[in-house]
């Protein structure tokens, strides 16, 4: 049935509300869109502070359903005295204040967990009762990337953070946090298709080559205050040496081995060249989506002859001899006995 708007005389609320995903530049569009406000006001917006930083984490946590929060709280500035109906109610009221400051503005509301994390559709509909409070029209917004090359930027920053697995591509298959159609099927189900705007994260299909000005043209939004990341990423195989680390570490059940992890990290080279797998591996671990790809394609792109590109020049298997993982990641443990022979400045007590 379509939407018959609003009665006459009756303004419309209108939310954007952008659910990620995680790992497609999610972070530089908070970040324009904080330091945006005066432009994003001018323009008939509102990019509003809910709970802590520039995202909106906390709408995600008051969507979780109770005992399934993980670290949200602390993501979303739930204080560590503050009960959970407290904090419901606080960002409730944050949000009410919000709307009625600013009645005329279209909001825009972002938060990469909300893909990831909003996982069934109990928590979808919670979020949707809270903003169908204050707005009658909820337009949500997802950037999708190859997975591929989504489950490699993942992966550094699992590895990162101290996963200890060599093999990215078996690390991710079959997860829910690849499950690209699931996720757009349950925020269609709860938000209606017809609300889902779904886009491609390459470089080539992004108006300016970037999500913050592709973001804004899809809206009306006015020019953004971008501020591109000059971040490079690890070098491939310096991550899989870390990856051993991080087993050791693991072994060694260390109190202070997120700090020794941050003092190698500092240390790791920056990503230069192709990537060492070979790309009919990379081929293979997308043909596992085939049908997925093939469901979005036909319900959201029908335009278009295939969801993602067919390029994998990025990737080069090398013309050396096999790597030695654990010569690889020698330097590494060299570094590590360092630390641990008692570099003051990573001494747990």
């Amino acid at each position: 049935m379509d939407d018959p708007g609003p009665a006459p005389g009756v303004r419309r609320r209108t939310a954007i509300l952008h659910i990620g995903m995680e790992k497609t530049g999610t972070t530089t569009l908070q970040q324009a869109l904080a330091r945006s406000s005066d432009a994003l006001r001018q323009g008939g917006f509102r990019y509003p502070l809910l709970g802590a930083g520039n995202a909106h984490a906390a709408l995600v946590a008051r969507a979780k359903t109770r005992g399934d929060e993980a670290d949200l709280p602390a993501l979303a500035g739930r204080r560590a005295d503050e009960s959970r109906a407290a904090f419901d109610a606080r960002i409730d009221a944050e949000l009410a204040r919000e709307v009625a400051a600013h009645p005329d503005a279209t909001f825009i509301l972002s938060s990469e967990h909300a893909s990831s994390r909003l996982n069934h559709p109990p928590c979808l509909r919670q979020l949707k009762a809270v903003l169908d409070r204050h707005f009658d029209d909820i337009r949500i917004c997802v950037y999708l990337r190859r997975w591929d090359r989504m489950a490699l930027s993942a992966y550094s920053t699992f590895v990162q953070n101290g996963l200890a697995s060599l093999a990215p591509f078996q690390h991710f298959r079959g997860t829910s946090y690849l499950d690209y159609a699931g996720m757009l099927a349950r925020w269609a189900a709860v938000f209606g298709q017809e609300r889902m705007q779904v886009a491609i994260f390459e470089r080539g299909e992004l108006a300016g080559g970037s999500i913050v000005p592709d973001f804004a043209a899809r809206f009306g939004l006015p020019m953004l205050d971008e501020r591109r990341d000059a971040n490079a990423s690890l070098d491939f195989d310096d991550l899989r040496a870390l990856a051993l680390i991080n087993r050791l570490l693991e072994e060694r059940n260390l109190p202070n081995a997120s700090a020794i992890r941050a003092h190698i990290i500092a240390g790791l080279r920056k990503s230069s060249g192709p990537i060492p797998i070979a790309p009919d591996k990379a081929r293979q671990f997308n043909g596992y989506y085939a049908d997925q790809a093939e469901t979005i394609r036909a319900l959201y792109f029908p335009e278009r002859p295939s969801l993602f590109d067919d390029d994998y020049s990025g990737y080069q298997v090398s013309d050396g001899p096999p790597v030695n993982w654990q010569t690889a990641a020698g330097k590494l443990a060299e570094a590590l006995d360092g630390v641990l022979g008692g570099s003051p400045s990573l001494d747990p007590n």
